[in-house]
């Protein structure tokens, strides 16, 4: 299960790297074209960009180099960033439809809103992928008590010795 799961996340980091250069290029391309006025549009795209590109580069360690301790937080991060930027597609493409001004510019907003479902895709993806790796991240009960890892009082000496 390790290497297909290892296989598979390789699969998934290039896709996603490739929806990234996807959304670069949309954000890029749309930034161009716009005047002063209106990149209060783009604050919360580029954040998401390139956060993005942080959070899936912050996976390598937990996949690659064994560091199964940042696994929660690297999914979490990536459950965050799923719904950013789904909510980003959905913003781009509302944005392309109402907006007579983006409405002149259909490809430009199509790259964004590609790059932005594959992130998705890939997000939703690797969040599955990291939960297949194995389960030595997750913390384990010791065996000796359910709850603390003190030795259970039943197994414990009286003091002072009867007898």
């Amino acid at each position: 299960m390790r290497s297909s799961a290892f296989g598979a996340y390789i699969v998934v980091l290039v896709c996603a790297l490739l929806g990234w250069i996807l959304t670069l290029a949309g954000n890029a391309t749309l930034n161009s074209v716009c005047d002063d006025s209106c990149r209060y549009y783009f604050g919360l795209s580029w954040w998401v960009t390139w956060f993005e590109l942080l959070v899936l580069l912050g996976t390598i360690p937990v996949v690659i180099l064994g560091m199964r301790v940042w696994k929660p937080a690297a999914l979490a991060l990536l459950a965050t960033l799923t719904a950013l930027t789904m909510t980003q597609a959905d913003s781009w493409l509302q944005s392309k439809g109402i907006d007579p001004y983006y409405s002149l510019f259909p490809d430009r907003c199509n790259v964004i809103i590609a790059g932005y479902v594959v992130l998705s895709i890939c997000n939703l993806t690797l969040i599955l992928i990291l939960g297949l790796m194995d389960t030595d991240a997750a913390p384990k009960q010791p065996a000796n008590s359910a709850y603390s890892n003190s030795v259970p009082p039943h197994t414990q000496p009286t003091y002072p010795p009867r007898g």
